[in-house]
This record gives C-alpha cells, structure tokens and sequence, in this order.
C-alpha cells in the first residue's frame, strides 16, 4: 500500500480507511487490490466470548452492510486449531480443534470484525 499522511481528526476517529482484497463490496473475498473507505462509513466491534463445545456463535451489536473481515483466536494455553466457519452481515460462527481434530470444548474466543455500517 501506498503510505498515507493521517490527520489528527482521522487518528481520534479510530476507522480503517484503506484495505486490500478481491471485491470492492466483499472483505472477505481475498485478493490485492487496493481499496480506500469513507471513515464516516465504517463500523469494527470486538469482544470475547465462551466456547463450551468448540464452537461458538458470535452475534455483532449492530449489523454491517456487507459480511465483515474478522479475525479471531483463542485466550490462553490450550492447544488448538482455530477457524471461523462462516462470515454474514449479523454473525459469525468461531471453531477450534485439538491437534487431533476433535473439538476443543471450554474456550474463550477473542475476536475482532470490521466493516461497512448500513447504509440506512
């Protein structure tokens, strides 16, 4: 990416402004194209929350617009696979398996999700 200045207001809002993907309308689609977003436009949300079975459902506060990028990973030294089963405009599904790919009950799921706010 090409570096850009930030301003003190852009620096205080705390939102992305440019990112790299495959889809202009989808963060999730991978790719290296270059795209810059309107600050006023985006949305990001994080939290934690408790596995009991492996997998954990995730509901964001507010919707997005379009499926959000999120990243997520497991607090503390259990061993295991983490990996989100599926991205949409409300949810996302977190799972993690042991190294012998059996689900890994009892975890905290730290995670973190970007994107576009509705537009109305």
């Amino acid at each position: 990416m090409t570096e850009t200045k930030i301003t003190a207001d852009e620096l205080l809002s705390g939102q992305v402004r440019m990112r790299q993907g495959g889809d202009p309308d989808n963060f999730t689609v991978p790719g290296t194209t270059n795209y810059t977003e309107e600050r006023m436009n985006m949305q990001s949300f994080f939290g934690s929350a408790m596995s009991t079975s492996g997998t954990v459902t995730v509901t964001f506060p507010t919707a997005f617009d379009t499926p959000p990028f999120v990243i997520g990973g497991i607090l503390g030294s259990t061993l295991g696979t983490p990996s989100i089963k599926s991205i949409t405009t409300t949810s996302f599904t977190f799972q993690a398996n042991n190294l012998l790919g059996i689900l890994s009950p009892n975890l905290t799921v730290l995670w973190y999700a970007v994107g576009r706010r509705p537009t109305s």
